[in-house]
């Protein structure tokens, strides 16, 4: 398919299809860029989680416990809002990458990994400081990649996306905040408490930002040029030259996060157990232990092997929703493992339950944001009650119910056993029954 429109600079219709070096370094730019993204991201979530693992402190329940706690749901949410953002508006372009703005969009993530040395901290003036120049580096950084977008075409349509009211209003009213937070906990003008609440506030702007920039992004994707007159002319298809370049490419971002955040689950099961399991001799105790990695690891497997091919399933134009549903099974059953191998085996249980009920939640998602009918009907085929989903519809009920009896010594040892050994089997399992349903409703 040929797509052209007039430049304003020459006469030369931009063909979408040339075969040129340049075209070709413009439309491969955005893969390198995103993979490198998505590494510096996944390295702050293992930082992270290494964090909630060996250092920091969560009960009782005081003002630092909850300052703690808000400022790793803070420091998450901005890790990923950072990936959506970025990731999203690089697809979006189509041009040679300058140095500046690829530059710019990678310091935000290094500056949220020196800010993590400073979560839990007993004065958090470093880590409001530290906010407040990561969201002065996100300003600048997204600007700039707006403005410098160079073609005529995403050039109007996404410096619409800076008008007031826009995403960068969090930005812009953020910054000021975390540095006056700052100085208002140096001079001992606030307490505990007073710091906590500031640091409860960094997490509904890191949830806002984001859902803010995903409906502005979708909205300059689907509008173009603000002069009907000026928009291009397609051979075939609805909508602007852009958004049948980001629909062939946003896959790609989605399968980048989910493996990098499935390598984090993998990563942080390994380093668990290699800390503080006892794997051998075999013993009912080793048994159950290497029975919960085989389940996490199975989950692990199995949610890459199903969201990867959904993915490349869907040509529509994603939600932030949409977007992150992929990395919240990896990052869940990386937050699990560290319920692996403890004397106590009905928390595991009842991650499990939980786990296998967000799977169904996560599923329907998909479902209900395909814009396509076609997309929609592969989807409801594929995610019908009597296909991979079913696992997980038995699955939860029964592992909360098992780790129910387990907790209260309701249940004989042998059962609970049974019940973990074979979740690495049922992960299995759901995976192969998906690949069936799912290559069944692409040949129909």
């Amino acid at each position: 398919m040929s797509l052209t429109t007039k430049s304003e600079t020459s006469s030369a219709p931009l063909r979408e299809d040339d075969d040129g070096l340049a075209a070709h370094v413009a439309h491969r730019a955005p893969d390198l860029y995103i993979t490198f993204l998505s590494i510096l991201v996944g390295i702050v979530l293992a930082d992270l989680l290494q964090l909630v693992r060996n250092d920091l402190r969560f009960w009782p329940i005081d003002a630092r416990a909850v300052m703690t706690s808000a400022q790793i749901v803070g420091m998450a949410g901005s890790a990923l809002g950072t990936w959506a953002v970025y990731a999203h508006l690089a697809i979006a372009q189509r041009q040679t990458p300058r140095f500046s703005e690829s530059l710019a969009a990678f310091v935000g993530p290094l500056v949220l990994l020196v800010a993590n040395s400073f979560v839990g901290a007993a004065d958090p003036t470093a880590w409001f400081l530290l906010a407040g120049i990561f969201l002065t580096v996100a300003t600048v950084a997204s600007a700039a990649s707006v403005l410098n977008s160079a073609r005529p075409i995403e050039g109007r349509a996404f410096r619409r996306m800076l008008r007031p009211g826009g995403f960068l209003l969090v930005l812009a009213v953020g910054a000021p905040s975390a540095f006056a937070a700052a100085a208002l906990v140096k001079s001992g003008l606030v307490g505990p408490w007073g710091a906590a609440a500031m640091a409860c506030a960094t997490v509904p702007a890191a949830m806002l930002l984001p859902v803010l920039y995903f409906r502005d992004w979708r909205r300059a994707l689907r509008e173009g040029p603000r002069a009907p007159a000026e928009r291009p002319t397609l051979s075939r298809g609805d909508g602007s030259i852009t958004e049948g370049w980001v629909r062939e490419k946003v896959s790609d971002v989605f399968i980048t996060l989910i493996s990098i955040t499935i390598g984090l689950a993998l990563q942080e099961m390994v380093d668990q157990a290699r800390d503080r399991m006892t794997l051998w001799p075999l013993d009912s105790a080793s048994l159950m232990t290497w029975g919960q990695i085989g389940g996490v690891v199975s989950s692990v497997l199995s949610a890459w092997l199903i969201y990867g091919h959904l993915a490349i399933s869907r040509r529509g134009l994603p939600s932030y929703a949409e977007t992150l549903s992929g990395a919240v099974a990896p990052m869940f059953l990386a937050v699990a493992s560290g319920l692996t191998g403890r004397a106590e085996v009905w928390p595991w249980l009842y991650a499990g339950a939980a786990y296998l009920a967000l799977q169904i939640f996560v599923t329907r998602l998909f479902t209900r944001f395909a814009e396509s009918p076609v997309e929609k009907a592969l989807l409801v085929q594929v995610g019908r009650p009597s296909g991979y989903t079913l696992i997980m519809l038995i699955g939860a009920p029964v592992y909360a119910l098992i780790g129910l009896g387990e907790q209260f010594g309701f249940l004989p040892q042998w059962l609970v056993l049974c019940a973990v050994l074979a979740s690495g089997p049922a992960g299995m399992l759901c995976a192969w029954m998906f690949f069936r349903d799912w290559r069944k409703a692409l040949a129909a």
